[in-house]
């Protein structure tokens, strides 16, 4: 599931060279609100997940482990 977290959020970067490991920070990357939101749409489709909008505070999410580490919450 990391793997798979880690290519989505890679497809959603810029600059797909960047260094992206699970301590990346994402607005570093240059993520925005935006683009997380996307990142965890494509999740709820890939893992048949329903991301809930009460969780949906951006600030909870600082890096790549926050994503992987809320969508595994979400998928057991």
């Amino acid at each position: 599931m990391e793997e798979k977290i880690l290519e989505i959020i890679r497809g959603t970067l810029e600059d797909n060279e960047s260094e992206l490991n699970i301590n990346s920070n994402l607005q570093e990357l240059g993520l925005d609100s935006t683009n997380i939101v996307e990142i965890l749409i494509e999740c709820e489709l890939i893992f048949d997940i329903d991301v809930l909008d009460n969780d949906l505070n951006l600030d909870d999410f600082n890096n790549v482990e926050d994503i992987i580490n809320y969508i595994e919450t979400l998928a057991t």
